[in-house]
């Protein structure tokens, strides 16, 4: 049977691929998903035709959101990131399709089916065959006069094809992206600003330091401390009520983004993101009196690093610090997506999908701002090359402990994603008590044979919001970990570091964005294995456990972060973290980038063949913010270090069921680059 299913006619197209076509998907759909469990990996049928399509692609041009959902969330997240923007032989891809926001008949038939000779659909559906009608209930009659009677014709138009509004969320979901397209947000913001007056504990005035912009898809808060003539702790406990209050109903899954601007010479806030979904960015100015940004124009940067970089570019500013519990990327969409038919070839030849001849045609989702210079980005880009990758620190805990050996199985996925995929000469060291860690971390900074980057893991137990020692006693703060990591050889290279322990007491058994689009009946999601695999849980979190939380241990841990150093924790600062999830998703999310099969995604078609494994194979790129480079022993490929993290933190959001969210915290000044990583295919002898 499963090899039936995957057979391929003279258009190299599979079952998958007609039923897409048809102009009864969902009907046909529904037979087909009884036998979907023949095939062993979905991603085997999701192959090109002879035309450069996918079945994706048709489904969405069809606009069928369920069947489009169900498609997308069957294949890991780089493959999806890859197929969305694949162009077909008229240069057609399906971010392209989904971006044009309604359906053409003209448009379809040309650059979708890749036909210039049908004028009208009606005459394409000469070609359907009657044994169709036996699987979506149709009479011989009835479908002959779908086929040819235009009162019946125009019936299966209106039904069968036509934009539905949920399957752009439905597109930004797969592809780990904010959904910035809720234009409910315009008309929050005159109740917002009266929300926040009426609640401020101080007669403050509303012009002079706080700013508050809310965007039609994020909240932004710009926030100038030294306006505030208040003490140190009144200025925390009004700038962190002010988080809080915006972690509401009206903007679940959102983006809330807070700028807070001080200057050197004022005491750092400790602030913390109370929920998912926040950006802190607390910018440091050199002089009292600074030239301060006012409200944000979030159309005007296509990303997050466009933003920070607006900050990090300003002469008077010292460095930016990010704390960040973003799990998705924040990618606001060019107008060029919303074109006219003649457009189209323009629009999709400056929208990159493979690599032709080793260069990289560039997709224009850029992560520097558009205004920037060749120079500029070239400067700020810095490439983290394998020869000199440097070495890996690894401190295991309790790892005796468990019945499940969940510590020993976490351990060998760090181990695996540092020696085996970064390249890293890894150290492990297992259960010391606290002094020990740090004392072991210091020697390690102090020791030679760093390169290009030094890493840090800690799996151990946390204990009032600080580090465990493995006496299950001592405590160590993560201020110490950082200091005693930022010294020696170590202390001028970029750092990086994966924390797992608990930070918190609030379980890993609440959806703490239960009203983000996802977790709502706008999702059209599949009822079959997708649904238990991602579909957010239905239980929120009482606010008042999360009160009770801050309450029982009001004080966070401040942590000042070095420049050029970077933390991921594997939970939000209250909660408690779910054991090895964070290097689970790392480790999958890795080979998923690295896996060659993945390629046959887009297989041209080279002759009729039943034997998909007899096709010819085109080497892409699985995602396009990945920079191959040829080797002869292993691929390699560069990879944005903010993307990936920011993408493993999606993954772990997405397969806890949205109740496993990461933290993000790290410092950059004007000096900083973006980091790239080179990212090694372990060869069959050495993988695990």
């Amino acid at each position: 049977m499963a090899a039936l299913l995957q057979k391929r006619n003279n258009s190299n197209q599979n079952i998958w691929h007609l039923a897409a076509l048809s102009p009864f998907l969902g009907d046909l759909y529904s037979v087909l998903q009884e036998y979907s469990f023949y095939i062993s990996n979905i991603e085997n049928i999701m192959h090109a035709d002879v035309y450069g399509n996918t079945p994706i692609h048709y489904v969405a041009a069809k606009y069928n959101t369920r069947v489009f959902a169900d498609f997308m969330l069957h294949l890991p997240l780089p493959m999806r990131q890859h197929v969305i923007s694949v162009n077909n032989t008229q240069l057609t891809s399906c971010r392209s399709i989904i971006h044009k926001r309604n359906f053409d008949e003209k448009f379809y038939i040309q650059k979708v089916l890749c036909d210039t000779s049908a004028s009208t659909l009606q005459y394409r559906l000469a070609d359907l065959t009657n044994p169709f009608s036996k699987h979506i209930s149709l009479s011989s009659e009835s479908f002959d006069m779908l086929r040819y009677s235009p009162s019946g014709f125009s019936l299966l138009h209106s039904k069968y094809y036509g934009y539905d509004d949920a399957i752009l969320k439905v597109l930004k979901y797969c592809l780990n992206e904010y959904s910035l397209l809720d234009s409910a947000f315009k008309l929050s913001h005159s109740l917002f600003t009266s929300a926040l007056h009426e609640k401020e504990p101080l007669d403050l005035p509303t012009s002079s330091h706080l700013l508050s912009k809310v965007e039609e898809d994020s909240e932004i808060i710009v926030i100038d401390t030294s306006s505030l003539e208040e003490s140190l702790e009144l200025k925390q406990e009004v700038i962190q009520g002010k988080l809080n209050d915006i972690d509401s109903v009206i903007y679940s899954g959102k983006p809330k983004i807070a700028v807070i601007q001080s200057s050197v010479k004022e005491a750092d806030l400790n602030l913390i993101p109370p929920g998912p979904d926040y950006l802190i960015l607390s910018v440091k100015y050199y002089a009292d009196k600074y030239a301060r940004k006012s409200v944000l124009d979030m159309e005007k940067h296509g990303s997050i690093h466009s933003l920070i970089t607006v900050f990090t570019c300003d002469p008077a500013v010292q460095k930016v610090g990010v704390n960040s519990t973003l799990s998705k990327r924040y990618i606001r969409n060019s107008d060029e997506f919303m074109t006219s038919d003649s457009e189209v070839s323009r629009l999709d030849n400056g929208v990159p999908s493979r690599f032709d001849n080793g260069e990289l045609r560039r997709h224009f989702y850029a992560d520097v701002n558009q205004s920037d210079s060749k120079e500029m980005k070239l400067k700020n880009n810095l490439a983290l090359c394998c020869e000199r990758r440097g070495k890996a620190l690894i401190l295991c805990n309790q790892y005796e402990y468990g019945p499940l050996d969940f510590r020993r199985v976490t351990l060998q996925k760090s181990i695996e994603v540092f020696k085996k995929y970064f390249g890293f000469e890894v150290e492990v060291q297992y259960d010391l008590s606290a002094e020990e860690m740090l004392s072991s971390i210091s020697e390690f900074s102090r020791s030679e044979g760093h390169g290009s980057m030094a890493a840090l893991t800690i799996l151990s137990h946390g204990y009032q919001r600080n580090i465990m020692g493995a006496d299950n006693q001592s405590l160590c703060s993560v201020q110490e970990v950082v200091d005693s990591f930022n010294t020696g050889n170590v202390q001028n290279i970029p750092k990086l570091l994966f924390l797992s322990y608990c930070r918190g007491g609030i379980p890993p058994q609440y959806n703490r964005t239960p009203h983000s689009f996802e977790s709502s009946s706008y999702f059209q999601w599949p009822e079959n294995e997708v649904t238990i695999m991602y579909q957010p849980i239905r239980r929120g979190l009482d606010e008042t456990l999360r009160r009770q939380e801050w309450s029982r241990q009001p004080t966070f841990p401040p942590l000042d972060v070095p420049v050029d150093c970077y933390i991921m924790f594997s939970t939000l600062p209250d909660s408690k973290s779910r054991p090895g999830l964070m290097f689970k998703c790392l480790s999958k999310h890795l080979r998923d980038l690295t896996s060659d099969y993945r390629s046959k995604l887009l297989t041209p078609f080279t002759g009729f063949s039943d034997d998909i494994t007899g096709q010819t194979e085109r080497k892409l790129s699985t995602d396009d913010y990945v920079l191959p480079e040829e080797r002869e022993d292993k691929l390699v490929m560069k990879v944005n270090l903010l993307d990936l993290l920011t993408d493993v933190a999606g993954i772990m959001r997405d397969t806890s069921r949205s109740t496993q969210y990461a933290n993000l915290c790290y410092t950059v000044d004007r000096n900083s680059q973006q980091i790239f990583i080179d990212i090694f295919k372990p060869s069959s002898e050495s993988a695990l």
